[in-house]
């Protein structure tokens, strides 16, 4: 099957100032489409990174990622929201919505 997702030599972390701080790093990661594919580890160990990187989020460190054969970086925002989603447990401050609105 081929390869909806795909990522080459990929480095995913943080940049600060011009210092690079890898979190993880793969030679090469591929999800196919409509196959369900798991991400696993501890705490800390750099799960929402790589999945930030993988959806065009956060930028890669090195390598890159195609989306259909695309090069992600390359896709506007529109185009990429079209064809990829992602829904992360980060907390979301909502203000001071009350429950009616």
């Amino acid at each position: 099957m081929v390869a909806a997702l795909e990522a080459d030599h990929l480095v995913a972390g943080y940049r600060r100032g011009r210092r690079h701080h890898p979190i993880v790093s793969a030679d090469h990661l591929g999800a196919a489409a409509g196959e369900l594919t798991l991400v696993v580890g501890r705490n800390g160990a750099g799960k929402s990174t790589l999945l930030r990187t993988l959806t065009g989020t956060l930028p890669p460190l090195d390598g890159a990622v195609h989306l259909g054969g695309d090069v992600l970086d390359d896709l506007d925002r529109h185009e990429r929201a079209r064809r990829l989603a992602v829904v992360l447990t980060d907390h979301v401050d909502a203000g001071l919505l009350s429950v009616l609105d």
